[in-house]
């Protein structure tokens, strides 16, 4: 398998973004914790920070599949009813896999 530059570019930017986007998670779950501390209510905050950790969850298991893992590699054990929407990785994969044809096609 040959693999050219530009593929490794997009696999690194994608890495990248997940690392910042994993440290935002963290510090985005520690501020919910410190604001129900403080005894606000965080319904919203919470919501929003499920939404983004399936989102991680999805992007991540696109980039294990870009380097070649296989999905059973990635997540061993999956609870009932709670598999990874493959289209959704898929159409991640598709935005970081480099293609020659479409970009002479844009040309």
């Amino acid at each position: 398998m040959n693999i050219s530059i530009e593929q490794i570019k997009l696999t690194s930017q994608f890495k990248k973004e997940l690392k910042l986007e994993a440290a935002a998670l963290q510090h985005f779950k520690q501020d919910i914790k410190n604001d129900q501390r403080d005894g606000e209510c965080v319904g919203s905050l919470q919501n929003k920070l499920l939404k983004d950790k399936k989102s991680f969850r999805h992007r991540h298991i696109a980039y294990c599949m870009l380097r070649g893992k296989k999905y059973k590699q990635i997540e061993q054990k999956v609870r009932v009813g709670n598999a990874a929407d493959m289209n959704l990785v898929n159409k991640i994969m598709e935005k970081y896999t480099y293609n020659e044809e479409t970009v002479s096609a844009a040309a």
